[in-house]
């Protein structure tokens, strides 16, 4: 029970910063799928409107003006969770709401003529390799993660850091 017990103490921090990363990925790819949301604006105006309409939510609202946004309402509401995660670490994005955004932003993207009907197939997943030697000066160990999304077998979006363990002048 004591073996249980101290593995569990030892264990909860890296299994915490791997729920944390999980989570962040959500974020991370909402932020980026608004962001795609609003370059694709720029293909149903002019630049110069573009430019002089500044961020998405008068692009939007132009755009909606002009009969061209199907739900501009869940489209605002996507701009605005958009901008709490931005602006508040706390912000936390669930694979199902992403899920739904995008469901949002593909039927916009489809009416555009940007993108087919089909729906996107992404698989989102995150990784970390096995504690190895670290290579920085120090640190006992390290491992290195990486996130990302697959679609239909090809990654198409991944992020990579590495984590340095035990840090002898920290104490850890």
């Amino acid at each position: 029970m004591i073996k249980r017990t101290a593995f569990a103490v030892w264990f909860a921090p890296f299994w915490h910063a791997f729920l944390l990363r999980k989570a962040l990925v959500g974020s991370m790819l909402y932020v980026e799928l608004v962001t795609l949301l609003d370059l694709t604006c720029r293909s149903q105006m002019s630049k110069t409107r573009f430019k002089k309409l500044g961020k998405l939510r008068n692009r939007l609202v132009h755009l909606h003006a002009e009969g061209k946004v199907l739900e501009i309402d869940q489209l605002q509401a996507l701009r605005k969770r958009r901008n709490k995660i931005g602006h508040d670490v706390e912000q936390h994005v669930p694979l199902p709401e992403l899920d739904a955004a995008i469901a949002i932003v593909h039927r916009q993207l489809v009416s555009w003529e940007l993108v087919a009907e089909a729906p996107p197939n992404f698989e989102p997943f995150i990784e970390r390799s096995q504690v190895r030697e670290s290579d920085r000066p120090g640190y006992g160990a390290m491992h290195d993660w990486t996130v990302g999304v697959n679609r239909e077998g090809r990654t198409v979006y991944t992020a990579k850091w590495n984590e340095y363990l035990g840090n002898d002048e920290a104490g850890g």
